[in-house]
């Protein structure tokens, strides 16, 4: 979550304070329905009823405040938000996990009587305590089920509708923020790095980079790949891609000094490529995304075979255009990640030598005026690697790292008028 957004975000009392248990008291009287009077339980219904009465009227009171178009579209949003929240909450706070416990005590009950001999107040109490522990266990699964089952139906729309949705959003929440930050950097226009990334959903470069409007040009595509370019020089017919395009307009253009490629973990394009290597028999000539894969990572593929037969020791990266930027890696040396995870970092590492085979950027990297940088984004955690040189290694960075990558970083890239370290560490840190 953005500061701007994180901003706007306050604490709802009945998701978010222990106001949330009154829309369990039905499992509660449910689960004490042998030991106490028919309108006992019949109350705890009301109770959990009457909290999701409350819920959907807070709901829609709080969408009446915001900004609407008209009062037609007001009216039909408040409906709407009360609507999902009373289906929402009927179904998942009071009637699925009341029949739940209902059913678990009933059956519990049959089997108890069955199978011992317990004295029918024992028998009544012990099916309370063991309906009352259930309680807890049953709330999540529920939640998901009615989420994901009210995604499907009753809050079912187009992607295209979605996309409006966050329009709406972003013009309330966000854009006069923004506005005030494309003024400045209109004015004032400063990127300082452009970095190639995956087009995975889930990957957010500005988000984990905490990159502001104007910091950062951005690339994305299937497998944060740079087509390798032996003919991209003075004497060869140039081939048009979107990357080395990119790379241009950044380096020799924009004059940005940093490049970044981040990988990431369960990367599908890095597993589909897995997949075609490990049966060719699945490559489809008619496929872009195969085609792409195979063209642009055969040199990956060739290096995992290589890191699998040798194990956790060093490999080498060349350039024989720019030699300088050759290197040496120890690739997952805790034997901590999967072959596909593997294999995506050592993508990272080999679209880096295939930026430094164009030939438009060789007086730049051997001036060392440009300096290819590597990271990697771990799905399941949120930590953000960087590759060292000095190490041979993705380092995690964190306040324990962050000294030494940002010493390794000015010390490989002295720029006077740019201080490298705050350039790549503070931006992915």
């Amino acid at each position: 979550m953005s500061p701007v957004e994180s901003s706007n975000v306050e604490k709802d009392i009945f998701r978010d304070t222990p106001v949330r248990f009154l829309g369990y008291a039905n499992e509660v009287g449910e689960a004490f329905r042998s030991l106490v009077k028919p309108v006992v339980v019949k109350f705890s219904y009301v109770v959990a009823f009457g909290y999701v009465a409350a819920d959907s009227v807070d709901k829609g009171f709080k969408e009446s405040k915001k900004p609407h178009a008209n009062d037609t579209e007001k009216a039909k949003r408040v409906a709407i938000i009360a609507v999902d929240t009373v289906l929402w909450q009927t179904f998942a706070s009071v009637l699925i996990p009341g029949f739940t416990i209902n059913r678990f005590c009933f059956f519990t009950n049959m089997l108890l009587e069955k199978s011992t001999k317990l004295p029918t107040n024992l028998r009544k109490w012990t099916v309370t305590a063991l309906g009352l522990a259930t309680i807890p266990f049953i709330v999540h699964p529920i939640d998901a089920f009615v989420e994901d089952a009210m995604n499907k139906t009753a809050r079912k729309v187009s992607a295209m509708n979605r996309i409006i949705r966050g329009v709406i959003q972003y013009n309330q929440k966000i854009k006069a923020g923004l506005v005030k930050q494309f003024e400045h950097v209109s004015d004032h226009p400063n990127p300082t790095a452009v970095m190639f990334t995956c087009m995975d959903s889930r990957m957010l470069p500005t988000r984990f980079t905490q990159s502001a409007v104007g910091d950062m040009f951005v690339v994305r595509n299937a497998g944060n790949m740079i087509p390798a370019a032996p003919n991209y020089g003075s004497y060869s017919e140039v081939s048009i891609n979107t990357e080395p395009a990119a790379l241009e307009l950044a380096v020799k253009r924009g004059k940005i000094r940093h490049v970044v490629v981040c990988g990431h973990s369960d990367c599908k394009a890095m597993n589909t490529l897995y997949q075609l290597h490990q049966c060719p028999t699945k490559f489809d000539v008619s496929s872009p995304m195969d085609q792409w894969l195979r063209r642009n990572g055969f040199e990956s593929m060739k290096k995992l075979n290589e890191r699998l037969h040798i194990g956790p020791k060093t490999m080498k990266f060349e350039s024989e255009v720019a030699p300088s930027q050759s290197f040496e890696a120890i690739i997952d040396p805790m034997e901590k990640w999967s072959a596909e995870d593997k294999l995506s970092q050592i993508n990272v590492l080999q679209q880096i030598m295939n930026i430094s085979t164009h030939e438009f950027l060789k007086d730049y990297l051997e001036a060392g005026n440009l300096h290819l940088h590597g990271a990697w984004f771990n799905i399941y955690d949120g930590e953000v690697f960087l590759f060292s040189k000095d190490r041979k290694r993705f380092v995690v960075i964190d306040e324990k790292t962050v000294p030494s990558l940002s010493a390794e970083l000015e010390r490989r890239c002295p720029l006077p008028e740019d201080k490298a370290g705050d350039v790549v560490i503070q931006n992915l840190h």
